[in-house]
């Protein structure tokens, strides 16, 4: 799944905002009742590598995919299990994070 959102900030102040929220909006997605677990992170310029457990109840969910910020938007790709699909769906989780990260960079 594929997820673009327009950041309105240089790409420093993207990166730094993408960088100290990743748990945060995985977690928001989620609920209150959401863990984050194992969170890895790996920057290689402008391009974000990430894996992680979300666990809900005693379900594990493993996450992985990339972000990539450019001048003028956040691309992020996600590997999602197919449980996700079924229990959650794409849209929801797609508008769960245009809305945080647009919150964040509104900020």
């Amino acid at each position: 799944m594929t997820v673009t959102v327009a950041h309105g900030k240089t790409k420093e102040e993207a990166i730094a905002i993408v960088d100290g929220s990743l748990e945060k909006l995985i977690a928001g997605i989620g609920g209150d009742s959401l863990e984050v677990a194992n969170l890895k992170q790996a920057w290689d310029g402008p391009r974000m590598d990430f894996s992680l457990i979300a666990r809900l109840g005693f379900i594990s969910i493993p996450i992985s995919g990339t972000a990539l910020v450019d001048p003028a938007s956040l691309t992020i790709n996600l590997n999602l299990p197919p449980m996700v699909n079924t229990f959650i769906g794409e849209d929801k989780v797609r508008e769960g994070i245009t809305h945080k990260f647009g919150e964040l960079f509104s900020q």
